[in-house]
């Protein structure tokens, strides 16, 4: 269980799901920034429903969703919100969580180890995505690539299967994640703290004027770096670090050069990790669909661009599937398809044009 200083209290860990984040997903992710482990989901939980007060101080319901979960990786360090983890015994635990309705996911827990059903293993029925027409393609059927909607749901489908640890053939294979600012190379935050690397040794004459100084600047409403160096440093920096990702994606968009070259980096570091992984899996001469999922992608073209590239290099045959909708839209197209809906392009374009509009009204 974590504790959180803001309101001092013992709970589980949990958190928010991100636009279009399925809540697996989520749970995964969450548990990951408040612990700083890596888990894989099992057995579901008894959910939490409780009434709290929105922004405008309205009352609505809030729902949490629980599993059981195993650690399978991560180094525990403690970066975002959470100032404690502990491991318990039952009566501890029981004694210490802050709020009754949290002891329900533990008195399953006890239910689910008394009868043997703590420890399982994921079951995936999986359907193939959306690809392209077998009519005139002339290579092996295995190797025909995934069209625009076949992308979105794999998308959908790759971070779900992943919180379960679900792999084709049950090998696992991860690389990066290691966390910052040691690790997580070619990441948002990655950019972020380059780009003030960036700024700093122009500031000293090092390196050539760049955009991203000015930018920097405005940010922290100051008119010398130097009077802000103490907001630059671990850990006072990491509450800025999405917004310090924003001016270098911003930079490389006016032309400049070193902004674009920290982009570039980017994506070379990314394809090493996914090199990385398909070496471990024996997979880097066959014919496989990478998703190229997370708002890193999504920030500009110069990451994909350079991500892309480098890939082909070690491993040409791989396809490349940018993300074209969010997960949980995905999720949903392959629902239709389940029930029988036709998944032509128009319906696909409306699906895209109802979210664009979704978000400017939200906005």
């Amino acid at each position: 269980m974590v504790h959180r200083p803001k309101y001092d209290d013992w709970s589980w860990p949990k958190g928010k799901l991100e636009p279009g984040e399925l809540a697996p997903v989520a749970a995964v992710r969450e548990t990951l920034e408040e612990t700083g482990l890596e888990v894989h989901l099992g057995l579901p939980l008894p959910p939490a429903t409780y009434t709290v007060l929105d922004r405008e101080g309205r009352p609505c319901t809030k729902e949490v969703h629980y599993w059981a979960a195993e650690v399978v990786g991560g180094t525990g360090a403690l970066e975002n919100e959470i100032d404690e983890v502990v491991w318990l015994d039952v009566v501890a635990a029981h004694h210490r969580l802050d709020y009754a309705r949290d002891r329900d996911q533990l008195r399953a827990l006890m239910r689910a180890d008394a009868d043997g059903a703590l420890t399982t293993w994921p079951l995936a029925l999986v359907r193939h995505a959306r690809s392209r027409p077998r009519a005139g393609w002339t290579r092996p059927d295995q190797q025909r690539p995934l069209d625009a909607r076949g992308a979105a749901q794999a998308a959908a489908l790759g971070p779900l299967l992943a919180a379960y640890g679900v792999s084709r053939d049950g090998k696992q294979a991860r690389s990066g994640g290691w966390g910052m600012p040691t690790g997580d190379a070619g990441s948002s935050q990655w950019i972020a703290l380059h780009g003030v690397a960036a700024c700093c040794r122009s500031a000293d004459g090092i390196e050539a004027p760049t955009q991203m100084l000015p930018l920097l600047l405005k940010h922290f409403a100051a008119a010398d770096l130097r009077r802000v160096r103490d907001r630059l440093t671990l850990p006072e920096i990491y509450s800025d670090l999405p917004a310090l990702a924003e001016i270098v994606h911003l930079a490389a968009a006016q032309g400049d050069a070193a902004a674009r070259r920290i982009l570039r980096e980017a994506g070379k570091e990314l394809a090493f990790s996914l090199l990385a992984v398909l070496k471990s899996l024996g997979l880097q001469n066959e014919s496989v669909t990478v998703g190229a999922v997370g708002e890193v992608f999504l920030a500009g073209r110069a990451v994909l661009r350079s991500f892309r590239e480098q890939v082909r290099k070690s491993a040409p045959d791989a396809v490349i599937a940018a993300r074209h909708l969010p997960y949980a839209v995905g999720a949903g197209l392959i629902g239709l398809e389940e029930i029988g809906v036709e998944l032509d392009d128009p319906l696909c374009r409306n699906v895209g044009l109802g979210l664009t509009r979704l978000t400017a009204a939200r906005a």
